[in-house]
């Protein structure tokens, strides 16, 4: 990888590509979580503990708690996004100018 700079921009850029999924997954499971709890006296919870919930919630705004991420696994995402986002701009750098015709740079 360090012998040939655009296969290791590649393959940075395919790291980074892969923790930015991850991440927006995380957020995404946490911002969904807000939303329904916008509406906080019609959620129930389920895959969590013991809490019990009136029936007519049983159809209503549900938050499945398999779908929750911790917090140090959203902290990890972010954190590996940030990683990889750095690995990828420095690989990047390492790619000579005359060579990055057909390659896609960084996003801004």
């Amino acid at each position: 990888m360090a012998d040939d700079p655009i296969r290791g921009y590649v393959e940075a850029r395919a790291v980074y590509e892969n923790a930015r999924s991850r991440a927006e997954h995380s957020v995404a499971a946490v911002q969904d979580v807000a939303k329904k709890l916008s509406r906080w006296d019609s959620v129930m919870f389920a895959n969590v503990s013991s809490a019990g919930f009136p029936l007519e919630l049983q159809t209503a705004l549900s938050i499945d708690g398999r779908q929750w991420p911790s917090i140090d696994a959203l902290a990890q995402g972010v954190s590996s996004y940030h990683t990889a986002r750095s690995n990828m701009e420095q690989a990047w750098s390492r790619v000579p100018g005359h060579l990055r015709s057909g390659l896609q740079a960084p996003p801004r």
